[in-house]
Formats: C-alpha cells, sequence, structure tokens
C-alpha cells in the first residue's frame, strides 16, 4: 500500500522529507514561511530545511568569507 505525499510543513521528518520528491517551489515556499534563506540551488534549500527540522533553527551561513584582497608587500 503507497502512503500519500506528506504536507511539507515543520512537522515532517528528515525521513519523510528525503523520501518524496518536492519541487524547488515547494522548498523556497518553506523556507520563506519559516524566515530561512531562500535563494540558492535546489539541494542547498533541501539542506537548510533538513537543519531546520533537526534543529528548530535556521542553519547559520558556513562560507568563508575572507578578504580575497592579496597582501602586498
Amino acid at each position: 500500500m503507497k502512503h500519500s505525499k506528506p504536507n511539507l510543513n515543520k512537522n515532517i521528518t528528515v525521513e519523510e522529507l528525503n523520501s518524496w520528491y518536492w519541487y524547488k517551489k515547494d522548498f523556497t515556499e518553506f523556507c520563506r514561511l519559516h524566515k530561512l534563506k531562500t535563494t540558492g540551488k535546489k539541494l542547498e534549500l533541501q539542506k537548510r530545511i533538513e537543519c531546520f527540522l533537526k534543529t528548530g533553527n535556521a542553519p547559520l551561513d558556513n562560507k568563508n568569507h575572507e578578504s580575497k584582497s592579496k597582501n602586498i608587500i
């Protein structure tokens, strides 16, 4: 017996999230609703949502913001 696709909301489990096909639009709407960053590729949005579901918080931005200027000697 097949189960029906659950609604994408904050009560969904990570396992359910990863068991179904979602459109990027679904992820973007979820992120917007829960005040998460909405930019990025579909996989980035999915990982952001997974973190939110596990912790209840928005993930921290892991990108390194080092200066790209060259040291002049």
